[in-house]
C-alpha cells in the first residue's frame, strides 16, 4: 500500500512537471512567434535623411529579410522630381533578435521604450560613395506608433543616436513635412534622437 501511494505521488509529480514544462514551452513559443509577427518576412523601410552636409535631403531605404538571422541591405533611392540628393552609399546588416535581453537606453524617448515590439542587434557595414567604409554595432528597434503603425528606429550605439524609419516613403515625408520639390532652403527639423 505504501509503495502504491509512493508510485501514485511520483506519477503525479512527473505529470505535474511535464504539464508545467509543456505550458512553459508553449508560452515561450508564443512569445518568440509574437515578437516578429508584426514584421513581414521581407520588409522595406524608408527614411528622409536631413543631413545638412548634403545639398538636399535624401531618401534612404533599408530592405530586410527576417529569419533566425536578419539580413538587411541599405541604399538610397534617387528622387530627382523632389530635387533630393542621391549618391551610391550602401550597406549591409546582419543581426539576431535580442528583444528579451535588450535594455532601452535611458536617453531614448519614452514613447519608443514603452512601445518596443522587437529588437534585432548586429553589425552594419557601410560603404560610402567615395569608397571609404566603416562598420559597427547597429540595432533595429521596432516600436508601435499608434494603433497599427510601426516605426523602425535604427540605433547606432557607438555613435549614440537613433533615427526613425517608416514602412513607406509617403509616411516618411508625412512625418517630416516640407515644401516639395525641395527649394534648397526649407529643411525639416532633424528627427533623430541623440545621447546627451
Amino acid at each position: 500500500m505504501a509503495v502504491t501511494r509512493f508510485i501514485d505521488r511520483r506519477r503525479a509529480s512527473v505529470l505535474t512537471a511535464a504539464a508545467l514544462a509543456a505550458a512553459a514551452a508553449l508560452s515561450l513559443a508564443g512569445t518568440a512567434l509574437a515578437s516578429p509577427a508584426d514584421v513581414p518576412q521581407n520588409s522595406i523601410w524608408h527614411r528622409l535623411d536631413m543631413d545638412h552636409s548634403n545639398p538636399a535631403p535624401e531618401q534612404e531605404r533599408l530592405s530586410c529579410s527576417r529569419g533566425l538571422t536578419w539580413q538587411c541591405h541599405y541604399d538610397k533611392a534617387p528622387e530627382p522630381e523632389l530635387n533630393f540628393w542621391w549618391d551610391t552609399t550602401s550597406g549591409d546588416f546582419a543581426g539576431q533578435d535580442v528583444t528579451r535581453t535588450w535594455a532601452c537606453p535611458a536617453w531614448f524617448p519614452a514613447s519608443i521604450c514603452r512601445n518596443v515590439t522587437t529588437v534585432v542587434a548586429g553589425t552594419m557595414a557601410i560603404t560610402r560613395a567615395d569608397g571609404t567604409s566603416f562598420s559597427g554595432p547597429f540595432d533595429l528597434v521596432l516600436a508601435r506608433n499608434g494603433a497599427d503603425a510601426q516605426v523602425l528606429h535604427a540605433y547606432w550605439p557607438l555613435f549614440g543616436f537613433t533615427c526613425p524609419w517608416y514602412r513607406t516613403f509617403d509616411e516618411a515625408l508625412a512625418a517630416n513635412p516640407m515644401p516639395l520639390p525641395f527649394d534648397g532652403v526649407d529643411w525639416p527639423p532633424i528627427d533623430c534622437s541623440f545621447a546627451p
